[in-house]
């Protein structure tokens, strides 16, 4: 059998009919109950006999002579008639016809000669339907069809969190934290690292030079002598005073400071991170917040 539809698929005229017997061999009871009705109990010359029944009827029951008639339906998401499906992929058989539902899930196919076909609908995410439908001769052939959606399986996901206590004074900078934007040491990772000073800290963020008398972050340099300022502020405060002679540097400031009182200090090293209240004569801002 298998060598037969070889060698009919290598001629054009015979392919509509090769095609017809795959079909028949591969959906089987599934699609076409009527003609296998109790495939466990039907003998192999049985079930080649049926087969070449039905190949029969697709080969040629979809070009009897007649009036063309049209295929209309509308598709709609199994148990909910509301929810309609676009973009539906509908396919007939035997036959290149092949169109897709609109955004209210309506289909349409015209010129269907009078027979038998195979309806397929698939979509992904969504169970493929079939579906025997016999076109009528000359009249419209109006259908409803619903899919089933398919289940699919999502890897696991761990949310995990902690609890965070803060002053209600400090409820903007923790939020500032919250949304990420910049880099932060609360009081548990100072207590933890245990640093000799603040300036210590910003050793361990990227783009951040540390020297005994001078802090310089990458992206300020970047832009120009003009433009490298660091600012410190404490509780909300600008200690940096480089206007002053001599000026007072962020070095300075950072070196004066017990990391023993600081409760949660925010780096920025960059202007475009800089939050707006803190922004003026700044490339980058360190702000502390002490207990």
């Amino acid at each position: 059998m298998i060598l037969t539809v070889t060698s009919l698929t290598a001629h054009p005229a015979s392919r509509r009919r090769s095609v017809a017997l795959l079909t028949c061999v591969t959906l089987r009871r599934k699609v076409f109950p009527e003609v296998f009705p109790n495939l466990s109990a039907v003998t192999m010359p049985q079930f080649l006999v049926r087969c070449m029944t039905l190949f029969l009827m697709l080969s040629w029951g979809g070009a009897l002579s007649g009036q063309p008639a049209n295929v209309t339906g509308v598709l709609h998401r199994a148990g909910n008639d509301t929810v309609f499906l676009r973009d539906v992929e509908i396919a007939l058989t035997p036959g290149d016809w092949l169109v897709r539902t609109d955004s209210v899930g309506q289909f349409r196919i015209i010129g269907v000669n009078p027979g038998r076909y195979l309806l397929v609908a698939r979509r992904i995410g969504l169970e493929s339907v079939f579906k025997t439908i016999e076109v009528p001769d000359g009249r419209a052939l109006r259908m409803k069809l619903s899919m089933f959606s398919i289940a699919q399986e999502l890897a696991t996901i761990t949310v995990s969190g902690r609890r965070v206590t803060y002053p209600i004074r400090l409820s903007e900078p923790y939020a500032r934290m919250a949304r990420g934007t910049g880099s932060y040491f609360t009081r548990e990772q100072i207590d933890s690292l245990f640093p000799l000073d603040l300036k210590s800290l910003l050793v361990r963020l990227p783009g951040v030079r540390i020297a005994w008398s001078s802090i310089a972050f990458v992206r300020c340099q970047e832009l120009g002598k003009a433009n490298q300022r660091l600012q410190v502020y404490i509780d909300g405060v600008r200690m940096t005073k480089y206007e002053l002679p001599p000026p007072i540097t962020a070095s300075e400031v950072l070196r004066d400071i017990s990391p023993a009182s600081v409760q949660l200090m925010e780096v920025y090293t960059g202007s475009v991170r800089v939050p707006a209240d803190y922004a003026m004569d700044a490339c980058g801002v360190v702000l502390i917040w002490t207990k």
